[in-house]
């Protein structure tokens, strides 16, 4: 924090040189002086060369023009670095961390067969901080170089993960042909740190040379690897952390499943692997699970509970969109001037998600789509 605050200081210290450097480059020369060294030129012919440089007028204005250009740019770059540093700070925060972490010595790695994963400590030698980075191999090819800055923390391992195991055998990797191209994919899986965030799963097809498929961001979950089975194709499962702090804490928030399938691009919502059978249960059945009343018994509660909106999601992401909103339409009875306010807002949260209109998209695709709302 303190290192950011001082760049940030610096940079508009900058901007400001910058700027008056603008301001002072604008204007013109003095009338009755030279262009180019300002030297006086009163009482000289208007062709006559100056008396200090030696350069008739002409020449001198475009020397002058010359030296005038660098400076210009490079005032420019100083006012322009303010608001690059305030907008885009990745960069920045990444090349002084090179710089600080300038030694990387090899803490440990792990071998299966081609590939190995290779993890490197970096510090500097005045202090006892210092980093850590990944290092993916094949053979003798760099597939992978993870560096995650974290200036606010000097003592962090800043890589946490490892490539994902075989469960029936740990020595080997789990390789599964998400593509369908008789290629299998390695995984990667890894944890950004933080009290909630983020999971990430680095796909690497295993062609000659490997490359990276896709990174997918499973935030508060793992993204899970399912391989193909019982005529399923191989896909991944992860949780729709869209409505992750909307109207309720962490512990409340709703996190619909879903799966994922390859499109030969990206990975897209899959509306045959999320579906789940249709419910067996009556609407009567399912409000009465619900603790939709809660609201009524702690008067400083707002309706609708957050048990609600959970249940629709799990309904909606599970193909059964239509029974959510009959769901909802019953539990609003007796709060129908909130019940509108919520939809409106339920409905632009559920618009953010990367996943949904995907998905409902493929489920109206299959069936008769639910009543417009």
């Amino acid at each position: 924090m303190l290192l950011s605050t001082l760049f940030t200081i610096l940079c508009t210290l900058s901007a400001l040189l910058g700027l008056a450097a603008l301001i002072h480059l604008a204007r013109t020369p003095r009338k009755h002086t030279c262009p180019n060294c300002a030297y006086s030129r009163r009482d000289l012919a208007a062709d006559a060369p100056c008396p200090e440089c030696g350069l008739d007028p002409a020449a001198a204005r475009t020397r002058a023009r010359k030296r005038r250009i660098p400076l210009f740019v490079a005032a420019l770059l100083a006012i322009l670095i303010l608001p690059a540093w305030l907008i885009w700070p990745s960069p920045f925060r990444q090349a002084w961390w090179l710089i600080r972490y300038r030694t990387w010595v090899r803490d440990h790695e792990s071998v299966y067969a081609d590939w190995r994963i290779v993890y490197l400590k970096g510090g500097r030698p005045d202090n006892e901080s210092f980093a850590s980075r990944a290092q993916l191999w094949w053979k003798s090819s760099l597939v992978f170089d993870s560096i995650y800055p974290r200036p606010q923390c000097d003592r962090c391992d800043f890589f946490r993960g490892n490539l994902k195991t075989n469960p029936l055998d740990p020595t080997t990797l789990l390789q599964v042909d998400l593509t369908d191209d008789g290629i299998p994919e390695v995984f990667l899986a890894e944890y950004t740190g933080g009290a909630h965030c983020c999971s990430v799963l680095h796909i690497f097809t295993e062609a000659d040379p490997p490359r990276l498929l896709a990174s997918v961001e499973g935030l508060d979950s793992d993204v899970q690897v399912i391989p193909p089975a019982e005529g399923r194709p191989a896909h991944l499962t992860l949780s729709d952390w869209t409505f992750r702090y909307w109207k309720a804490s962490f512990a409340e928030s709703p996190a619909p499943d879903l799966a994922l399938i390859w499109n030969g691009v990206a990975f897209e919502p899959s509306a045959e692997l999320s579906r789940t059978p249709a419910l067996s249960e009556a609407i009567d059945e399912l409000l009465t699970e619900l603790p939709l009343n809660d609201a009524d018994k702690a008067p400083t509660s707002k309706w609708p509970p957050p048990t609600l909106w959970r249940t629709m999601l799990d309904l909606m992401y599970a193909g059964h969109e239509a029974l959510a909103w009959q769901v909802f339409d019953r539990a609003s009875a007796g709060h129908e001037s909130q019940a509108a306010d919520f939809k409106r807002e339920f409905l632009e949260q559920l618009n953010k998600s990367p996943y949904w209109p995907a998905l409902k998209a493929a489920y109206d695709a299959e069936s008769p789509a639910a009543p417009d709302r």
